[in-house]
């Protein structure tokens, strides 16, 4: 279950990542059109279904010449700052 946190207006990933370096906790965050979403700790089924699926996309990747990284890392579409969603994937594919 994910908890929003609503602010005024829709957030831009600019302003985001502002929010995000200004908190004083741990806790994860996403960008989801425009909401700050709180992430929960995955679930040990969550994380063998993703290294079951990132292994071998790894391999195959590797082979391609590609990168694939496995969680911890948020995304965007481009550097434009005025964009409303900045997840974090369990698995990204760059080229």
């Amino acid at each position: 279950m994910e908890d929003r946190v609503h602010r005024p207006g829709r957030c831009t990933i600019a302003a985001f990542d502002r929010f995000v370096d200004a908190q004083r906790d741990e806790r994860d965050r996403e960008l989801v059109d425009g909401d700050v979403v709180l992430m929960t700790n995955p679930t040990e089924n969550h994380e063998q279904i993703a290294g079951h699926l990132g292994a071998p996309l790894k391999l195959a990747m590797d082979a391609a010449g590609c990168r694939s990284d496995q969680g911890g890392m948020r995304v965007q579409r481009d550097d434009d700052g005025r964009g409303r969603d900045r997840p974090k994937p369990d698995i990204v594919v760059r080229g």
